[in-house]
């Protein structure tokens, strides 16, 4: 599906926006995990809100979940209205993770 059909009638009928507007209330209350099925329900229905995109790498990002942040900028970057943003992240992201490891292994082998 791309990303015109995807965005279809679910988000006419307001359900994406009252999903985020009730995930950002769970996060401010700490309860990331309802705010984070909220949110990828939004992505199941075939979002293309930045706004979901955003509030799950949020609750990622503090979370330290590299997998789930990958997967969540795969769906921005197929999906959402500002695909070129979510490419930058990740090609940031994935630099960042690379020189990280390379530098852990340089570590240990000095520690041999």
């Amino acid at each position: 599906m791309d990303k015109k059909s995807r965005k279809g009638s679910l988000e006419h009928s307001g359900i994406i926006e009252e999903n985020e507007k009730m995930a950002g209330i769970l996060m401010g209350s700490g309860e990331t995990v309802a705010a984070e099925k909220l949110l990828n329900k939004n992505i199941e229905m075939g979002t293309g809100s930045s706004l979901t995109y955003d509030m799950l790498l949020d609750i990622y990002k503090k979370d330290s979940d590299y997998h789930k942040i990958i997967k969540v900028l795969n769906n921005a970057i197929k999906y959402s209205d500002d695909s070129q943003k979510y490419r930058k992240l990740k090609k940031g992201l994935v630099t960042r993770k690379l020189m990280h490891d390379i530098s852990m292994a340089e570590e240990k082998g000095k520690l041999k």
